[in-house]
């Protein structure tokens, strides 16, 4: 099946620039490039009935309208939010590929050739998440055969009273990395624990879209809340977003954010991105009862 990635690189770069990537592609796997006006590709086997290419790329060139739609994409590793602020000055160059392994090869030398010229660039991996080149490249060299296309991570998003801020979860951050050996960092618009050798990573936001968050939650299930409690109090709270990899991690940073919500009195909810919502007491009791308790698996089943 057809896949596709897209490369986002300085206005240097022009279609021409990737020819010798896929020469040594088409060198390596006996194959033919093929150079033309608005594509370049390698092909394998039969490449008059189209199914034998292995690379095909093409510029896209309605390139604000791009630069518009990345807006909404998560990108990795970019507290900063350097892409969004240079984003509107890139080129972009859809590459469509059938050979996974060949293409993570192909990206991995645009990423060396990149980095040694000390340039930016980045990947859109077609998953609704963009990496950065030297991501990308540190990612394939601690393990040649990551795949970008498995979900980045997971993540859940925590509904509590205005009063908190990004930096209220500091504290719990802080008690995790120095439990796990991990390194904690603060950024303007980002917290983050990131253990030795990036074996897992929680990632803490603040969605401050607030008012369309809420609106959207009216199709939401809500666990234990006969009276809508949460719907009632929704356009009141503020929203955190959590992305993480590893699920004991997170559900330690939760419970603990639990306890000290119910120690004040206060209310608090967890949208599980599941399609449902539970109270921070009733998470707490369901981890109470179970320590492995995955809030993740179907409503029905917990």
């Amino acid at each position: 099946m057809p896949q596709s990635v897209t490369i986002a690189c300085q206005p240097s770069w022009e279609l021409a620039s990737f020819a010798r990537f896929l020469e040594a592609i088409a060198r390596d796997e006996a194959g033919k490039f093929s150079a033309f006006d608005d594509q370049l590709q390698v092909t394998i086997g039969d490449a008059e009935t189209y199914l034998g290419y292995v690379v095909i790329i093409n510029e896209a060139t309605d390139r604000a309208e791009i630069a518009a739609e990345y807006a909404t994409f998560d990108v990795f590793n970019d507290p900063g939010e350097r892409f969004r602020r240079e984003v509107g000055k890139l080129r972009f160059f859809s590459v469509r590929f059938r050979n996974f392994d060949v293409t993570r090869r192909f990206l991995s030398a645009i990423a060396r050739d990149v980095l040694s010229r000390g340039e930016t660039a980045w990947i859109d991996t077609d998953y609704g998440w963009i990496i950065h080149m030297s991501d990308f490249l540190k990612k394939t060299e601690e393990d040649a055969n990551w795949d970008w296309r498995k979900i980045l991570d997971e993540s859940f998003t925590i509904a509590c009273q205005p009063r908190w801020e990004l930096a209220s979860f500091a504290g719990f951050l802080e008690t995790i990395a120095r439990d796990e050996a991990a390194e904690f960092s603060a950024f303007d618009k980002q917290l983050q624990a990131v253990a030795q050798r990036e074996a897992w990573r929680l990632l803490v936001n603040e969605d401050t879209n607030w008012l369309d968050i809420a609106t959207d939650y009216a199709t939401f299930d809500v666990f234990n809340d006969p009276e809508e409690r949460f719907l009632r109090e929704a356009d009141k709270l503020r929203f955190f977003r959590v992305r993480f990899d590893d699920i004991d991690v997170a559900r330690r940073f939760l419970s603990a954010i639990a306890g000290n919500v119910l120690s004040r009195g206060e209310t608090a909810w967890i949208d599980t991105h599941y399609r449902w919502i539970i109270h921070m007491s009733d998470f707490l009791k369901k981890t109470e009862e179970d320590a492995n308790w995955d809030w993740r698996k179907n409503l029905d089943e917990n």
